[in-house]
């Protein structure tokens, strides 16, 4: 075996990636740190200091919890290990606390916690050993620089702080059993993580669909089929029990669930997440604006809350028609329903070539599910952006013509995030971190690519191979150093700053919105082609030691 390509070389290079990784985020230790740092830290406070009884009910702090139970739990564990480090971190107060004791714990439990997304990245690969797609394993290293350093990660987590990495991990450990074809592990799995973090429910019906085509309908015989769907389902309830069985004996469902949706919050956060209703709120204050000259349509009275005033709560639009959380779940499952399609094209089998279909048709329902839940969701956070990023990018490297959308959907995403760091001493850093990501990103899309593979089908809706939709993308996004500088350079020293304050947060969230909104209808039409699944490398096998590639 060439020991700079056997398993051993690997998995030295993904332990020097990974400490690598480690060893930069440490840098951010007292940087900058949003309200969520307090969020978390009330969080352990009260899961520590109170019975399960009170978790849902205590409100000393504004931060109250609205995570399911599993991940209180999760909070209550390392509130354990923190209570030694220093006792005042798990002190329930109104005030904020951070010693530097505290701030060092909770920086490194985001840290540490991660790793868990690195041995889900690392099992995902060994899962798919048995497939055709030996891009996924060519690129194995390079995907894992993206998720090490990942931009996205890096400011929502390191820096703004928060615990997706950890989240994100148990998500690609529950898709690499699903590779491997056990179900009851990936159903098991798969309810821990939206038991933890109940964003992730969006993405039920994609398992649900994919298991019942993979497994459940493999032998259509009523006792096979029966007997299937009962341990998938009772895996599923089995955990959902364990998570909220003690509140239903307290009889605080109810609380529960006034606490994990809140939809008096209203539709759109603070800061409008780049979705379709960024958009829709864009249009309903242009019209407003237009409709005080013109006079064109009565306007609702002004008691009303702000969109863009940095509060959250109920609001209604002056002209367009408001929206509802009914009219958000229609949309939201409108939008799936292409991917949800594709998934139940899976299906069984032994052969590698049905193992790396399966796969990027599970990837592809993922993708589509978080997108439409992100574009069309009820009270959707910006960060929520990274729901749609992974997937899409663990696609993107085993199906080529989904390469060009990753890397625009993913840029755009990722400038979205800025307007979360706002402090002078960490934008140089934001910036920087910004561009090398996308360089690198670029450079493993598109150069790490033999030349010798197919060119895509021509299919006008299709980003790869529709030159105006290149080109527009491509505007698009060097559009995003003119705003960049207009909303950081030039418009908070105009005489406009003051009074119009959310201006640059508007202008981000449409722009970015944008881009998001018009790539999604491209995301489905390149899902349902007809082209081959693997972007035409499907084919593609090594041909020397040296590890270069050729189409057969």
């Amino acid at each position: 075996m060439n020991t700079h390509t056997g398993p051993f070389h690997l998995l030295c290079n993904y332990l020097l990636v990974i400490v690598s990784a480690i060893s930069f985020k440490l840098l951010f230790l007292f940087g900058y740190r949003s309200t969520d740092f307090e969020v978390h830290r009330n969080w352990k406070a009260l899961t520590y200091s109170l019975p399960i009884s009170q978790w849902y009910f205590e409100s000393t702090s504004e931060w109250t919890l609205d995570y399911p139970p599993l991940f209180a739990w999760f909070e209550r564990a390392l509130a354990q290990i923190g209570s030694y480090i220093d006792p005042k971190l798990c002190v329930i107060s109104k005030e904020p606390y951070a010693s530097p004791q505290t701030v060092v714990y909770l920086r490194s439990t985001v840290i540490l916690s991660e790793t868990l997304l690195f041995f889900a990245l690392w099992r995902l690969c060994k899962a798919l050993s048995n497939s055709s797609s030996f891009t996924m394993k060519r690129k194995f290293i390079s995907m894992a620089i993206l998720l090490a350093f990942n931009y996205g990660l890096i400011i929502v987590d390191h820096i703004h702080f928060q615990y997706n990495g950890f989240l994100f991990g148990i998500l690609l450990l529950s898709v690499s059993f699903m590779i491997e074809k056990r179900f009851i592990a990936a159903s098991v799995t798969f309810s821990i993580l939206f038991n933890m973090k109940h964003l992730f429910i969006y993405m039920a019906p994609v398992y649900f669909i994919h298991i019942l085509a993979v497994y459940c309908l493999e032998k259509p015989t009523p006792h096979k089929f029966l007997s299937r769907f009962l341990k998938c389902g009772l895996a599923v309830l089995g955990v959902t029990f364990l998570s909220i069985g003690p509140f239903i004996y307290m009889g605080q469902l109810h609380q529960l669930w006034s606490r994990l949706f809140p939809f008096g919050r209203g539709l759109c956060h603070a800061y409008w997440a780049p979705n379709a209703w960024a958009l829709y709120n864009a249009a309903d204050k242009f019209l407003a604006a237009l409709n005080s000259y013109y006079q064109f349509a009565p306007t609702v009275p002004s008691k009303q809350a702000s969109m863009t005033g940095g509060l959250v709560g109920e609001i209604q639009h002056s002209i367009l028609p408001s929206v509802r959380p009914l009219h958000t779940a229609m949309l939201t499952f409108i939008g799936m329903c292409p991917t949800l399609i594709q998934c139940a094209r899976a299906r069984n089998g032994l052969e590698k070539e049905i193992v790396s279909r399966n796969y990027v048709q599970f990837l592809t329902g993922l993708t589509g599910a978080a997108w439409s839940s992100f574009l069309f969701g009820w009270h959707v956070h910006e960060k929520a952006v990274l729901m749609i990023l992974l997937p899409l990018n663990l696609l993107a490297t085993v199906a080529l013509k989904y390469r060009f959308i990753a890397f625009y959907v993913t840029t755009l995403g990722h400038y979205s995030l800025i307007p979360l760091i706002h402090t002078a001493a960490e934008m140089p850093a934001v910036v920087f971190m910004f561009l090398t990501h996308t360089a690198v990103h670029w450079l493993i899309l598109f150069r790490l690519y033999s030349p010798n593979v197919e060119q895509p089908k021509k299919n006008k809706m299709r980003f790869d191979s529709n030159p105006f939709l290149v080109r527009m993308a491509q505007f698009h996004l060097w559009g995003l150093s003119v705003l960049f500088v207009f909303t950081h350079m030039i418009f908070p020293f105009s005489a406009y700053s003051t009074r119009f304050p959310f201006v640059p947060l508007m202008i981000t969230s449409v722009y970015t919105g944008f881009g998001l909104c018009m790539a999604f209808p491209c995301f489905m039409v390149s899902t349902l082609s007809k082209l081959n699944e693997f972007g035409a490398l499907k084919n593609v096998q090594p041909s020397s030691r040296e590890g270069k590639m050729k189409v057969q």
